[in-house]
């Protein structure tokens, strides 16, 4: 989806971008990734609904440390979902250590 709003919006010659809706981001690796692949600067960052309250001015070290702490909660839950499963399993009579 990103891919395509940037195939879009780049024939007008792209100056920069904002990310949006950090808060609600699952994960920040498409975005980075697409950043990194066709050097697009950052301008901009907003995580809230208040705009222009939220909106602040993008730090690469902010959008780094974020990107990591977001796949560590990614992976995080991912793990604990896995356990859930696991004990699921278990005490159903299906699983086998």
């Amino acid at each position: 989806m990103i891919e395509n709003a940037y195939e879009t919006y780049s024939r007008m010659g792209l100056n920069g971008c904002i990310l949006s809706k950090l808060d609600e981001s699952g994960n920040l690796g498409e975005a980075i990734e697409l950043i990194v692949d066709n050097g697009l600067p950052v301008t901009y960052v907003t995580d809230g609904q208040r705009v222009p309250d939220d909106l602040d001015v993008a730090h690469k070290r902010d959008l780094v440390s974020r990107a990591v702490v977001t796949a560590q909660r990614v992976s995080r839950n991912q793990r604990m979902a896995q356990d859930r499963r696991q004990d699921k399993l278990s005490q159903n009579g299906q699983w086998v250590d």
